[in-house]
């Protein structure tokens, strides 16, 4: 048996899947938006996390997460026990995070996701104090054979939706639909080249029928 589920996390997005049916959870790193401190040079406050992809509650399977920031802040390993799933700091400086997530049946490995804190919006354009920079990523994790009691929690899905999000206006909207429209344009591509194919094979056994009818026509004796 498989199950799949799907996590996001802030200026990242991350997806986990279970046997089959999909659970999902993203995993973000940091909104940014830039501020200033009286005597220190400009800093951020950015919010790394991981969620649900369409904002669901993921505490159906998701236990715990543990985040490790740069060595450089004062509590750079943050555990945290129940949603929001997220840690939000001040800082100056871009640096890859990493993000543990637990699950509830304790059987189950823990799985690392590395994930950049991104401060700066791209195209090299110039951060604002309005708009935050969203980076998200979306990953999925399948679980085989796991527990009969997991894989029923991971089949029921998450019964009900997170609390509202400051930052949710700028999530990133994940949707299967892109994925399935991608899959049927390969399948058409695929039907397409293929029937070339075989008008091809059919046409090259028509012209070999054909040279082999003139060949036999001109070996019958006269």
């Amino acid at each position: 048996a498989t199950a799949a589920t799907a996590a996001t996390a802030a200026t990242a997005t991350t997806a986990h899947h279970l046997p089959t049916y999909p659970a999902r959870v993203l995993n973000c790193s940091p909104s940014t938006l830039p501020t200033l401190h009286v005597g220190h040079r400009s800093s951020f406050q950015w919010t790394l996390f991981v969620r649900g992809p369409n904002n669901e509650d993921i505490t159906y399977f998701v236990a715990k997460v543990v985040f490790t920031l740069h060595p450089s802040f004062a509590q750079p390993v943050r555990e945290i026990l129940q949603p929001p799933f997220e840690v939000t700091e001040f800082g100056w400086g871009e640096f890859e995070a990493s993000i543990r997530v637990f699950f509830q049946d304790p059987n189950e490995k823990p799985v690392d996701i590395v994930h950049p804190i991104r401060l700066y919006p791209m195209n090299n354009q110039p951060p604002s104090v309005k708009k935050p920079v969203v980076y998200e990523l979306y990953d999925e994790i399948v679980f085989t054979n796991p527990a009969p009691e997991f894989y029923d929690v991971m089949v029921r899905g998450s019964q009900k939706q997170s609390l509202p999000n400051p930052l949710q206006d700028a999530f990133t909207a994940f949707s299967d639909a892109d994925d399935i429209k991608q899959i049927a344009a390969a399948q058409a591509y695929v039907t397409e080249e293929l029937n070339k194919v075989k008008d091809k094979i059919s046409q090259l056994e028509q012209e070999r029928s054909a040279r082999e009818r003139i060949a036999n026509a001109s070996a019958r004796p006269r």
